[in-house]
């Protein structure tokens, strides 16, 4: 919700990119694969539509250029981008992971492929002659790590954040390879995309949180002074 309120400030040469929230890419009923894939569709359409206000722009994706879909599974962090200007399918995944892409992921990116084939097929949108007969492409990153799990959602922002499209191979989103180096850059960002979140104006509970901490920085002020008053009050009682 961040990042589309940012993209409304994107300049006229920055791709349109839109974020899809987590939880259509997480639905059960689109992973389920004891149901027929109308059943699934007849889901993500629901999903796509709430998610996107009933924009009917947004809903058939002809203003858009790149649709993000970060999925938060209990082993992987990734995000499956789908570029409709230049058609492409990349994943983006936090760690460095060997094989095939099926065997990696399973069925969860196929299915998502299947959902935006159809969807982009009933809404006229050319791109999905190609989605159905394109690959997905694992993307590799000097900065993608083997061992951290604790960072993998900071990673998972800094990708969204980050990524525009185009030629992968210079995409650079800043981080250093997996270190020390690293891990302090993804404290910095835990924090930046906390504060991020925390005072965006779609946060309902922005006022609130800002009160809260007006209130806890005057205790810690009158405390510090009652606690400066004391020890100057000591020292005049030992001289």
């Amino acid at each position: 919700m961040v990042l589309n309120r940012e993209e409304r400030l994107r300049s006229n040469e920055s791709p349109r990119r839109y974020f899809v929230q987590t939880d259509i890419s997480m639905d059960a009923i689109i992973r389920d694969e004891d149901l027929n894939v109308n059943q699934m569709y007849d889901r993500f359409r629901k999903n796509i539509t709430s998610c996107m206000n009933t924009d009917k722009e947004l809903i058939n994706m002809r203003n858009v250029d790149l649709v993000f879909f970060p999925v938060v599974e209990p082993s992987f962090y990734y995000v499956l981008v789908f570029d409709l200007k230049r058609p492409s399918i990349a994943i983006l995944d936090s760690q460095n992971r060997d094989g095939k892409v099926d065997d990696i992921y399973g069925s969860s990116t196929v299915g998502l492929q299947d959902m935006m084939i159809m969807h982009l097929l009933k809404e006229g949108h050319g791109a999905w002659k190609v989605y159905a007969e394109m690959d997905q492409d694992h993307i590799k990153t000097r900065w993608q790590f083997r061992e951290n799990t604790v960072d993998a959602g900071v990673m998972l922002m800094r990708h969204m954040e980050t990524f525009f499209g185009g030629d992968v191979m210079k995409w650079e989103c800043g981080l250093y390879k997996e270190g020390t180096k690293q891990k302090r850059q993804l404290k910095d960002l835990r924090t930046k995309y906390c504060s991020k979140m925390l005072l965006s104006d779609e946060n309902i509970r922005k006022t609130s949180i800002v009160s809260d901490v007006e209130r806890f920085i005057a205790m810690e002020t009158s405390y510090d002074a009652r606690k400066n008053r004391g020890a100057r009050l000591m020292s005049r009682g030992k001289k």
